[in-house]
């Protein structure tokens, strides 16, 4: 019973986890609109160091259709804040807008997979290789290079860098990944670590997928909000899909039965 409700954990580490993100992203609209450096330091604690480590904890306890879901709270805590902290006005629309954002993204947390599955070095490159993660994979390549062309191109630039940035923190399935190996090896949580999957050079794409994803979105976000308030830029950052890869069970062929003896 317990670990049916370990998800209720990986929920209450991400509401800590999206409450510093947040307040760290409006403080780097703060700086901006301030003009004030001294400001980045905190806004990037808060943001590239606390919410990413509150966020790798709660992947270990919940499955990622759940934790990723809980994104929409970032909404929330936006909406709530920034009227008061950078005095930006909360228009019906925009309302309405954060509302949809929030009911969507609860609805997926809710009504999706609670369960998580334990793998190996080996399952996740078997799911991470399949023709599908693969056609994926391209067509990712190609929308984020449409959204860096709008915004070189386009009178709105901050909301194609904001798209670009949501698109890149939404990919983070190596964070899922990495965050899996590591309880498996320090904490002997899972009988498929036989080895040690950071031996290999293989963890290497992992670890630098989980950099440039949430890193490269973080500094791409840092460049939007200097041209756009809070409650535009964080909630459109907060609209592209999450990581579709990891939610489906990855279904391995099971070795068959050996045959009976026979008989002497």
């Amino acid at each position: 019973m317990a670990q049916e409700r370990e998800w209720l954990w990986g929920v209450g580490l991400d509401v800590i986890a999206t409450f510093c993100g947040t307040a760290g992203k409006q403080l780097l609209r703060y700086a901006a609109v301030t003009h004030n450096s001294k400001i980045y330091p905190l806004a990037l604690l808060l943001t590239g160091i606390i919410d990413p480590v509150f966020d790798a904890l709660a992947y270990a306890f919940a499955a990622a259709s759940v934790v990723t879901a809980c994104g929409g709270l970032v909404i929330v805590w936006n909406v709530i804040l920034a009227p008061l902290t950078l005095d930006e006005s909360l228009t019906r629309s925009r309302a309405a807008g954060a509302a949809l954002i929030v009911f969507g993204t609860a609805g997926t947390g809710l009504f999706g997979d609670h369960s998580a599955t334990d793998r190996s070095l080996d399952d996740y490159l078997a799911l991470f290789g399949r023709s599908g993660a693969l056609r994926y994979y391209v067509l990712l390549a190609l929308t984020l290079a449409a959204c860096a062309y709008a915004a070189r191109t386009s009178r709105h630039r901050s909301f194609y860098m904001s798209v670009f940035a949501g698109i890149l923190a939404g990919n983070t399935f190596t964070t899922k990944a990495t965050v899996e190996l590591l309880q498996c090896v320090y904490l002997s949580a899972s009988a498929s670590c036989a080895e040690n999957p950071f031996a290999t050079p293989w963890s290497a794409p992992l670890l630098l997928g989980t950099l440039v994803s949430s890193g490269g979105a973080l500094l791409v976000l840092a460049f939007a909000l200097q041209d756009s308030e809070a409650l535009v830029a964080i909630s459109v950052f907060e609209v592209p899909p999450r990581h579709p890869l990891l939610p489906p069970p990855l279904t391995l062929p099971s070795t068959p039965p050996l045959p009976p003896p026979l008989p002497s």
